[in-house]
């Protein structure tokens, strides 16, 4: 009978112990579960409430933004400051609040391209109050960044759905041991006690995560108008009333942000169409998206229906519809286009510029071609040149009789002349002779760029030419003691060009060569054939160009050289004459050169022409 009682209350003894094992890990369980939901409570408030702001403060800054393209007010730039200073002052709490390495590398992004944003609208600030050209192209570029921010932001709020969702899981599997411990207990009593706090604890906890994390998704997908019903007191109440809080905000937002678009997109249509020069928007597929007045009246499609239809369809000038298609990655460098306005019967040029604007994954997703209408320069740069051109021609005749009178009075024919007279016409005779080497100079350049000059191709030996353009510079590379080299087969193919246009291109090329390559330096000239192309080069080992100065060297009246050095007999009109020269004849010219190791200047002539008889 003892051992029965013995028996008996080491039963209960070990059944109290399950219960009181139960009891314990249940409530470290429920205390655990109250952490993490109050820890997801202060996190993901924060963040939410914190994401709102910034996206609102954005969205204040780009109507600033639109209110200083129609008026520069400092009442405007100072509210602009102002939602800058508060969505800085709400990242910087996302930023300490940033625990997990994704969420704070999107912190990070946020933050490295709003200050993209905030360098972006200075200049566009500065563009704006100087009244610069560039307003259009820093406007553009900040709606790219502006789109990005928000595409960051929804970013956060997705991770904070992803983080509740994972709180979910975790909860669940506690729920799941708890009910595990419930089915090995000792007594009905128990199982049925641990049953109920799983079934009340189940109800209190897991269904009302399981719906906010619905409702999480429900807004992720762009559904900004469910609520949860609060049926419920403590943390999980306290957060159902701040997540109200929040879609309500969201409500607003949208409401207020859509209404904002509609406006803000008017406006940018109404700023392009009140610009003189013409913009296209194409996107991928090279399909007409947008065009100002001016673009319809460049390609003459007033009465047509263009948008959405492919530019092949649609523009008839060849070289518009090649820069319009032309690849992505292609790079522009000075294209002009010289087209014919009918309506006002004149020639115009225009030179595009080209902008991307990317997509959400970072793809292309349109791109903005402005026609730049230099027109006006164009005009001014043929009034120059007439300029140039008459008052050389008017200088030609009196030079040339003062270097006539000059020649005789050297020779004597009047009277002797004394050693200091001698040498003050010497001197003036090297001056005159000078003046009268520009005066050619310009008058060449002149008829080339008037397309006066005749262009006269015929057949020619590169070689030939070469040796011919070297004898003038013989002594002077003998004196330096330089390695002249033709690198040139005797059996070269002949090129189809205008013999005394090549002959003058050579000359000037090779006196730069030998002016600045020093004592027992190197010079090499090299013809090879690519592409049904003369490809000749003429390099030397000379002290080169600097990279800051290639973009100009074939430009008039430029000379690369230091404070010290002097250049006699040379203006800059000899590279400039060259490319004229050559590109008359449908080629091209270029340079590559490194400091202190020489330059390679290389043209281009066709091999292709009529046959020689």
């Amino acid at each position: 009978m003892k051992h029965d009682f013995v028996k008996l209350g080491l039963g209960y003894f070990i059944l109290l112990l399950l219960i009181i094992a139960f009891t314990l890990y249940a409530t470290l369980d429920y205390f655990q579960l109250r952490r993490t939901v109050r820890r997801l409570l202060s996190h993901s408030t924060t963040n939410m409430m914190a994401t709102t702001n910034m996206l609102k403060s954005l969205g204040e800054q780009e109507a600033s933004q639109f209110l200083l393209l129609e008026q520069y007010d400092s009442r405007i730039l100072e509210n602009y400051k102002i939602s800058r200073d508060r969505f800085l002052t709400w990242a910087e709490k996302i930023t300490q609040g940033c625990e997990i390495p994704h969420e704070c590398a999107v912190v990070d992004s946020i933050l490295l391209t709003y200050r993209m944003y905030l360098s972006i609208s200075e200049m566009y600030i500065q563009a704006v109050k100087n009244r610069s050209p560039q307003t259009q192209r820093h406007f553009l570029d900040m709606l790219v960044l502006e789109e990005q921010l928000r595409f960051l932001c929804l970013r956060m709020l997705d991770y904070n759905q992803q983080r509740i969702a994972q709180t979910n899981l975790r909860i669940h599997a506690t729920a799941t041991r708890g009910a595990i411990l419930a089915v090995i207990s000792a007594t009905a009593l128990a199982i049925v006690l641990l049953i109920g706090v799983n079934i009340r604890f189940t109800r209190g906890v897991i269904q009302p995560t399981r719906k906010l994390s619905q409702t999480f998704r429900l807004i992720r997908s762009g559904h900004l108008f469910p609520k949860i019903d609060i049926d419920s007191g403590g943390e999980l109440a306290e957060l159902y009333a701040e997540f109200n809080k929040m879609t309500e905000r969201l409500r607003a937002y949208e409401r207020m942000n859509i209404q904002q678009l509609i406006t803000e997109k008017q406006k940018a249509e109404g700023v392009v169409e009140s610009l003189t020069e013409p913009i296209i928007v194409t996107d991928q597929q090279f399909k007409l998206i947008l065009m100002n007045q001016a673009a319809v009246r460049m390609l003459g499609v007033n009465h047509l229906k263009w948008q959405e239809k492919p530019v092949s369809r649609v523009v008839k000038e060849n070289r518009i519809r090649e820069v319009l298609c032309a690849p992505i990655e292609e790079k522009w460098e000075k294209v002009e286009l010289r087209l014919y306005d009918f309506q006002n019967g004149e020639e115009r040029y225009y030179r595009p510029h080209r902008t991307l604007i990317p997509g959400e994954n970072g793809e292309v997703k349109y791109l903005v071609t402005l026609f730049q209408d230099i027109t006006p320069y164009k005009k001014l740069d043929q009034l120059k040149s007439n300029f140039i051109a008459t008052v050389s021609h008017e200088f030609r005749t009196p030079l040339t009789s003062i270097n006539m009178t000059i020649d005789i009075l050297l020779r004597e024919v009047i009277g002797t002349l004394n050693e200091r007279q001698h040498a003050l016409l010497t001197s003036a005779k090297e001056d005159i002779s000078r003046l009268i080497k520009l005066v050619r100079d310009l008058l060449d350049l002149s008829r080339l760029e008037s397309g006066q000059y005749r262009i006269q191709k015929e057949w020619i030996h590169l070689r030939s030419l070469v040796e011919e353009a070297s004898h003038a510079l013989a002594l002077e590379i003998e004196r330096k003691k330089l390695d002249f080299q033709i690198r040139i087969s005797p059996d070269f193919p002949k090129v189809w060009a205008d013999t005394q246009q090549v002959l003058l291109v050579l000359s000037n090329l090779l006196s730069n060569a030998v002016r600045h390559t020093p004592e027992h330096g190197r010079i090499t000239v090299m013809a090879e054939v690519k592409n049904q192309m003369a490809y000749v080069s003429v390099s030397d080992t000379g002290k080169g160009i600097p990279k800051n100065e290639l973009e100009t060297i074939f430009d008039k009246f430029v000379q690369i050289r230091s404070p010290f050095e002097s250049t006699p007999g040379s203006v800059g009109l000899g590279l400039a004459i060259a490319k004229e020269a050559i590109e008359a004849q449908g080629g091209t010219i270029s340079v590559e050169s490194e400091v202190g190791k020489g330059s390679t200047f290389t043209f281009t002539l066709a091999l292709n022409g009529e046959k020689p008889s």
